[in-house]
């Protein structure tokens, strides 16, 4: 039985610091065993001085 985890990552524009969802599913044969999300998450890249 083949098992996997897929992991997508949406973006709100074309930065790649713009993360506003992403979601993990946890599959074993044909069967969602797992699933988590999040939704209007937004990771800003810090700035060093």
């Amino acid at each position: 039985m083949l098992t996997f985890n897929s992991i997508d990552v949406e973006i709100a524009n074309a930065g790649g610091a713009s993360i506003c969802q992403t979601g993990i599913v946890h599959t074993q044969g044909d069967k969602i065993e797992d699933q988590w999300k999040a939704l209007g998450t937004i990771m800003h890249q810090a700035k060093h001085t």
